[in-house]
């Protein structure tokens, strides 16, 4: 966006799937009350990780009629058939086909996740609709009711709010095949297109503590236990230390090492608000495949200039940082009326020097509540500090209640 006039960020959601329609019976609910209680918790683990909200977030029972649209268009064109209640794509039908993945279709469908069925014609070819029992969620169509299968959701939704071709597509790297190939296969047919998307980013797998992320041995870190520990700032700084197409290993020591090196960002930026300077390394590295180790490493050279008297590289460090949504909070934060009634209270909230916490340096709109201690600060050079010592003695609160810290996010 600081780049290109106009940004349109698009993040679907497959809100009907076999696994959710399963769970749901499993819970004796409707997939609504699964399906919504699911993207609420999604949404509130990206906030904390201020992950930007997209500017549309469709959700796929919301585009039947789109998809029923597509479909139809792939029967006309002799791109997909119809098989006992069931749609498929034919993937001989074109010739692009594994064009993203560049193998062959046979080495693709070797031990990949294809779905064995009898109503295929060919083992490659992949499902666009199937057909639904009374008991399972359906929608009436002229191929019978049913749903619609995992792939034909993403074409509808992005031609309908990014248009037939746009330019970057993201996802993990195991997403590949079949999802993608078969995403691109079923929109250039559909569209009569050369490409679906012109870029394909693609992430690295994430491991815990150096072994292959899994839930069924137990080897797995949610967002909301690793918030227990850590600011999602620090979450994220983590994130950003590495390359997105590379392994991305996450472990609790790392946690603790990006804490360390996210406080000195902010030591070395904590006097500059957010300016329209930009730092051009910065930008040239972010440029080149979103290199963000290599970003975040001049965030640092910017910090030892600083350190060493260049005071424009503060500025500059402070207002870099932003691009990738870092040191998001300001220098001072004083308790909001809800604080002061829980400190009086005899609540235990964290009152510092150097308070970073969220806010525009309004007292009266800032809540310290979910802040975390990391460092001790001596209770008498809370009392020296003369507007924090202020503060408390205005309000009548008791340097006893606060647990004290030298940064908090």
């Amino acid at each position: 966006k600081l780049i290109y006039p106009k940004v349109t960020y698009v993040r679907n959601i497959t809100d009907v799937d076999d696994k959710i329609i399963i769970q749901s019976q499993k819970n004796n609910e409707s997939i609504t009350e699964l399906t919504s209680r699911t993207i609420e918790a999604f949404e509130e683990d990206a906030k904390s990780l201020y992950v930007l909200k997209p500017d549309y977030e469709p959700k796929a029972t919301d585009h039947i009629p789109e998809m029923l649209k597509i479909i139809k268009t792939l029967i006309e064109n002799k791109n997909a058939y119809l098989s006992n209640g069931h749609v498929f794509f034919s993937v001989s039908s074109t010739s692009k086909y594994g064009e993203l993945s560049g193998m062959k279709l046979d080495e693709m469908i070797d031990g990949a996740r294809v779905d064995v069925d009898s109503n295929k014609k060919e083992p490659g070819d992949f499902v666009l609709w199937k057909p639904s029992n009374k008991e399972e969620l359906g929608w009436h169509s002229e191929y019978g009711y049913g749903r619609p299968g995992w792939h034909i959701e993403c074409s509808a939704m992005s031609e309908k709010f990014l248009g037939k071709q746009f330019d970057i597509h993201g996802g993990g790297l195991d997403l590949i095949f079949p999802h993608h190939e078969n995403e691109i296969a079923q929109s250039c047919c559909a569209f009569q297109t050369d490409f679906m998307a012109k870029y394909w980013m693609h992430n690295g797998y994430i491991t815990v503590n150096n072994e292959k992320m899994s839930k069924s041995e137990g080897n797995f870190i949610t967002v909301r236990d690793a918030l227990k520990k850590f600011s999602g700032e620090v979450i994220r700084y983590s994130i950003l230390s590495g390359h997105y197409r590379s392994p991305i290993n996450f472990s609790f020591e790392t946690l603790n090492e990006s804490k360390t090196a996210l406080d000195r960002l902010y030591r070395c930026s904590e006097n500059y608000e957010f300016d329209e300077h930009i730092d051009e390394e910065f930008l040239v590295s972010l440029s080149n495949d979103l290199n963000t180790p290599k970003a975040i490493s001049r965030l640092h050279e910017l910090a030892k200039d600083y350190n060493r008297g260049n005071k424009a590289s503060g500025q500059l460090l402070k207002s870099s940082s932003r691009i990738l949504g870092l040191l998001n909070f300001g220098n001072y934060a004083f308790s909001s009326e809800e604080t002061i009634k829980a400190l009086k209270k005899g609540g235990k909230i964290i009152f510092i020097r150097h308070a970073i916490a969220p806010g525009n340096g309004d007292p009266d709109n800032i809540n310290l509540k979910d802040c975390n201690t990391q460092r001790n600060l001596s209770k008498e050079g809370i009392k020296q500090s003369e507007k924090i010592g202020k503060f408390f003695r205005d309000n009548k609160i008791e340097i006893d209640k606060i647990l004290s810290s030298e940064w908090c996010r």
